[in-house]
This record gives C-alpha cells, sequence and structure tokens, in this order.
C-alpha cells in the first residue's frame, strides 16, 4: 500500500469492510505506521520517500483522514499522531 492517499477513510472502510469511525480511524494510522516501516526498513523502500500532500489542501470541509473538518471542529485523528510520530530522513 502506498502513502496516505491508498489509505483514505474511504478506502479503509471498503477495502477492509469497517464500519465503526474510530476502527476505520485506527486501522488508517496502523497502515500508514506499516508502510512507512516496510520502507524505511526493507530494501525495497530504497529511494522511496513518502509524503502527504493532504497537509496542504486549503479547502475547510475537505476530509484528509488526518482531522476532522474544520467545520467539525478539527480534532487530531490517529493518523495525524501517526504522521508525527514519523521519523525524518531528509
Amino acid at each position: 500500500m502506498g502513502g496516505l492517499a491508498g489509505v483514505t477513510l474511504s478506502n479503509v472502510r471498503l477495502r477492509w469492510g469497517l464500519s465503526d469511525p474510530a476502527a476505520v480511524r485506527a486501522k488508517q494510522a496502523e497502515l500508514i505506521q506499516r508502510n512507512w516501516t516496510r520502507m524505511a526498513n526493507d530494501a525495497e523502500g530504497a529511494g522511496i520517500a513518502m509524503m502527504c500532500a493532504y497537509l496542504f489542501y486549503t479547502d475547510p470541509n475537505y476530509d484528509s483522514g488526518l482531522c476532522d473538518t474544520l467545520e467539525s471542529g478539527g480534532a487530531t485523528r490517529p493518523a495525524f499522531t501517526t504522521w508525527g510520530a514519523l521519523s525524518s530522513n531528509v
């Protein structure tokens, strides 16, 4: 599974058959961490960078998966915490 674009909340719901919002968000964070670990620790990840373009999205009603929409209060989700904890090899 590639970067965050591959683990949007709707993709997680569909692929893993999850309906509970908390379970969907937790699975998304798990998949982000799993991908990072795989890319950082395996030879297949050499030269591959991971970035979250959604961090730069400016529509306050866009649901990136990292935080609730601004309109809904903007609370952070597990994926936000996961992204913040990833090491930077830049």
